[in-house]
This record gives structure tokens, C-alpha cells and sequence, in this order.
């Protein structure tokens, strides 16, 4: 296989936020892919930093809990089915 199709198949099975990085980056072969994955990658741990606040493991967040995706959404569920038990 052709290093310009190693990489095109490489590609394929990379998470969107390091595709969407690796398409800024000239990559003509596996090496330099896999150097600016690394890259990529070490950059992405230096940035997340500990949570000023952490959850209980058994605590699960509301928003997980329903279909709703933004908080109007959530809000409008929830004071809707408050109303229908009153």
C-alpha cells in the first residue's frame, strides 16, 4: 500500500477534533502522522486541567437523565410535568 493511502485510511479512523487539527497539518507519510497525532494529543493533556468541583460517583447530572438537549428544552419538561401532577 502507497503511503498517501495509509495515511487516507489512517484518517478515516481519527477522532473529529484531531482530524479537524490533522487538516491544517502536512502529512505525507505515517511517521510524520503519527508524530503530529502525539503532538495533538500531548497538547490536548496539558490543557485539561483538574475540576475546580468533583461529582459524587453515584450522582448522575439531570441533564443526562432526560431527552432534552439545551436548558429551555429541560425547563419546559420539567415545569410541564409539574403542572400535570398538580
Amino acid at each position: 500500500m502507497r503511503e498517501d493511502e495509509k495515511v487516507s485510511h489512517l484518517m478515516k479512523g481519527v477522532a473529529e477534533d484531531i482530524y479537524q487539527a490533522l487538516l491544517t497539518r502536512e502529512i505525507n507519510d505515517t511517521a510524520s502522522f503519527i508524530k503530529w497525532c502525539n503532538y495533538i494529543e500531548d497538547m490536548k493533556q496539558k490543557r485539561v486541567g483538574r475540576p475546580r468541583f468533583e461529582r459524587f460517583p453515584n450522582v448522575v447530572p439531570v441533564a443526562s437523565l432526560t431527552d432534552e438537549t439545551d436548558f429551555w428544552s429541560l425547563l419546559f419538561a420539567q415545569s410541564y410535568e409539574k403542572k400535570s401532577i398538580d
